[in-house]
Parts: structure tokens; C-alpha cells; sequence
């Protein structure tokens, strides 16, 4: 089993393992990884020797699981932003970028109707205009370019909660 010399990271937090025994390395990484891989990797770590046989992980870590992030995200959005570090994103092209990987997330053959339908159901140009230049569809030349703005108005309006 190979030991990282440097701190390690995960979407559950941090763990200082420099200078550490093989045991607390792995008990460190077991608390922060995802809880769907904890019992297996205990297991194997128990095999190699590298943990006691009688190991149990401390309940606070047993509950790092996909799920509960997203619980957390939900109540308590300001914990979780967009751009923890900063951005040089303008506000429109955060909001293009939302809206481009909603329609990416919608070009699934099973999704295409929807998307279909959210192009019908598209808002007005005008609803968006800064969004369009940024995009250089505001006045779209022929009809590739007018598909390609009802695209990027529905994949807006879907992500922004913003409507005409």
C-alpha cells in the first residue's frame, strides 16, 4: 500500500499525513474519503497489516456519502459557492457557463425532447440581451444561429430561474 507524503484532499475535507505512522495515514485518509469505499479499504488495510483487526472508524466519518453534500448544499448554500477562490467570470458568462452545461447535460437522446420542448418554451431575446452579445447571437444570421439562440435562451432560463 502505498503512503502519500504530502497532505491529502478530498470533497470530505483535509488530512496532514506527513511524518505519520502507516496507521494514522490510513485512518486519517479513511475519515475524509467517500463512506461507500471505507469498509473495503479498512478490509484491505487489515489484511496488510497496516491497521488493528479490531479497527472501527469513529461514527463522525462514516457518513461522507454524495447525499449528505448535497443535503448540506441545500441548507447551506453560502458554504458551498460557485467559485470559492474567485473567478474573472463576468456575471453573464457565469450564467453561460451554467446554461451551456445544462444543455450539454440535455443532448442525451432520452433528453432531446425535453430540450426540444424548453427551445419552444425559450424566453424572448430581450430577456437576455447581455448574454446574447457576450455569445454574439443577438442578431442571429440565419437559421443555425437562431436555433443556437434558442438553445443558449432555454439552457439560460433553465439555470438562471430568470424569465422574460
Amino acid at each position: 500500500m502505498d503512503i502519500p507524503l504530502s497532505p491529502g484532499t478530498c470533497e470530505y475535507g483535509i488530512a496532514d499525513l506527513r511524518g505519520q505512522t502507516d496507521a494514522t495515514v490510513i485512518e486519517r485518509i479513511l475519515n475524509i474519503i467517500d463512506s461507500r469505499f471505507q469498509p473495503g479499504l479498512i478490509e484491505q488495510a487489515q489484511k496488510a497489516g497496516k491497521l488493528p483487526k479490531d479497527f472501527q472508524l469513529d461514527p463522525r466519518f462514516t457518513q461522507n456519502t454524495p447525499e449528505r453534500l448535497r443535503d448540506i448544499a441545500t441548507h447551506y448554500p453560502s458554504l458551498f459557492t460557485e467559485y470559492p477562490l474567485g473567478c474573472d467570470f463576468t456575471a453573464e458568462e457565469r450564467d453561460l457557463l451554467r446554461a451551456l452545461n445544462w444543455l450539454k447535460s440535455k443532448l442525451k437522446l432520452s433528453e432531446i425532447l425535453d430540450l426540444g420542448k424548453a427551445t419552444l418554451d425559450a424566453p424572448e431575446p430581450e430577456a437576455f440581451q447581455q448574454h446574447l452579445q457576450r455569445m454574439q447571437l443577438d442578431n442571429p444570421q440565419g437559421l443555425r444561429e437562431e436555433l443556437y439562440q434558442r438553445l443558449l435562451l432555454a439552457g439560460l432560463q433553465n439555470t438562471t430561474g430568470l424569465t422574460s
